[in-house]
């Protein structure tokens, strides 16, 4: 996989190589900033490719108990764009949505950062079959025929964050189509802002929401043009972006908010050369009136940490950025280490009460092209047909 990431690098230009899409992932066992696969991502992102990179399908333990804390590597990494799972349940109408229950779940082993970025279709997902593989083989069941007689079933159906991922690439394909000029952070934010929110979720669960790729590829219009364009509207949009571990609202993405300046890591409070980072601007006088006033939106006291919560504290906060003011939205949790394998364990204060355990167990080591948990959720689906 470094191997493949420095082969993009190294063919960016003769390729014109914009983003990549890995439904594949490891085990967290240390840093991002050490790991030498999320470090090769970063390689990639700095070279202004975007990674979108599978959040993992380790949603649920073996007990059917919903987890937090499984994402994998390199989804793991501030400059990685992070998929989770949806379902559409079959329909077109995106109100019965889901969140798939195996979809990973933040925070980030090791750093303890917010993942997943938003989530996508990835339950019953149809594509291309090869015959004679694998998977054709083992999963013989989803195999489906085309529209015309074919000497083998041409297409597979499976579930899995891997599944989710190359929706997301295919958006970004599309945004970058209408507007060559986006960097990596301009798409993730962009993706964010658009998405759509479903309240019974939460960041942790579904990141910034479920996403939109109209309102996506209209808003990367809108930023190739924004004085000649007209300005998309924004119903339906989550308006917001989990920046790092801070969910900040209310404001306007702008094309030329340094936040997306190439090589700034996604989270960062400042700029290299000590600038707060902006995203675009808010309304902060007349917002009713018809001459509203704008003004820098950067983190504020209005933000709120997703990760800690009220648990927040200058030793797992950024010092630049504010403590989370609004408790009825937050849920503190609690770090610890409990076990001879010194494994992260965390504990969830919601009335879910839902389980909030990681490690690094044999079972959720490598998540590639699927789920393996026994929840039925899991298991490839073929919708039937209308």
């Amino acid at each position: 996989m470094i191997a493949a990431f420095d082969y993009v690098v190294a063919h960016k230009s003769d390729f014109n190589i914009r983003v990549v899409n890995l439904s594949v992932a490891t085990g967290v066992y240390e840093s991002y900033d050490t790991d030498p696969l999320t470090v090769a991502a970063r390689r990639v992102v700095d070279a202004g490719i975007v990674v979108v990179a599978s959040a993992g399908n380790g949603g649920r333990n073996q007990q059917g108990d919903t987890q937090y804390g499984s994402i994998t590597a390199p989804g793991n990494a501030p400059w990685v764009l992070t998929v989770g799972a949806s379902s559409h349940m079959g329909t077109i109408d995106r109100a019965d949505d889901t969140i798939a229950a195996f979809s990973s779940r933040g925070p980030s082993p090791v750093d303890h950062h917010a993942k997943p970025d938003l989530v996508a279709p990835g339950v019953g997902i149809e594509s291309l079959s090869s015959p004679n593989s694998r998977l054709s083989e083992s999963l013989s069941a989803y195999l489906l025929g085309g529209t015309v007689p074919t000497p083998y079933p041409p297409y597979l159906s499976l579930s899995g964050t891997s599944m989710a991922a190359p929706v997301v690439t295919g958006t970004v394909a599309l945004m970058l189509q209408a507007n060559p000029a986006l960097t990596p952070n301009a798409v993730k934010g962009i993706l964010q802002y658009t998405a759509q929110v479903y309240p019974q979720y939460d960041a942790l669960t579904e990141g910034s929401g479920f996403l939109n790729a109209r309102g996506a590829v209209e808003l990367a219009r809108y930023f190739a043009a924004p004085l000649a364009t007209p300005e998309p509207a924004t119903d339906g949009w989550s308006r917001h972006v989990v920046w790092g571990d801070w969910l900040v609202k209310g404001g306007r993405l702008t094309p030329t908010a340094n936040a997306w300046t190439s090589g700034l890591v996604w989270g960062a409070t400042t700029t290299s050369s000590g600038i707060v980072v902006t995203w675009g601007d808010i309304c902060s006088a007349n917002c009713d009136a018809d001459s509203p006033v704008w003004t820098a939106w950067h983190l504020d006291t209005t933000s709120r940490n997703v990760v800690w919560g009220d648990g927040c504290t200058v030793d797992h906060c950024s010092d630049a950025a504010p403590t989370a003011s609004d408790s009825s939205q937050s849920t503190t949790v609690v770090w610890g280490s409990t076990d001879e394998r010194d494994d992260t364990v965390v504990w969830g204060s919601d009335d879910s009460h839902d389980t909030v355990v990681w490690g690094s167990d044999d079972q959720q080591d490598t998540v590639v092209w699927g789920s393996n948990c026994a929840d039925p959720t899991c298991q490839p689906v073929i919708w039937p047909r209308q």
